[in-house]
C-alpha cells in the first residue's frame, strides 16, 4: 500500500516491514537493496527497528519505498 506524506516527501510511500529469525539476512537485504551493494559485515541493531529508504520507480510511477528492518530474536 503507498500513502502520501505531505511534511517529509511530495512522493508516494511505500512501507515494507522486514520481518524474520535472527541471523536470516533481514538487513543484509536492506542494505544491499538501498546501497546496492551486499555489506560484507553488518553489527546488529541494537534498535527494535531500522529505517532505510529509497526512491524509485514501482510500476511506472517514482515512489519512496522505506524498509523497515526488525531485529530478530
Amino acid at each position: 500500500m503507498s500513502e502520501r506524506n505531505s511534511t517529509d516527501s511530495p512522493l508516494p510511500i511505500v512501507k515494507i516491514v522486514l520481518v524474520g529469525d535472527a541471523g536470516c539476512g533481514k538487513s543484509a537485504l536492506a542494505l544491499t537493496y538501498t546501497g546496492s551493494e551486499f555489506p560484507e559485515e553488518h553489527a546488529e541493531a541494537a534498535a527494535p527497528f531500522d529505517l532505510r529508504a529509497k526512491s524509485t520507480g514501482v510500476q511506472g510511477e517514482l515512489c519512496a519505498v522505506a524498509l523497515w528492518d526488525t531485529s530478530g530474536g
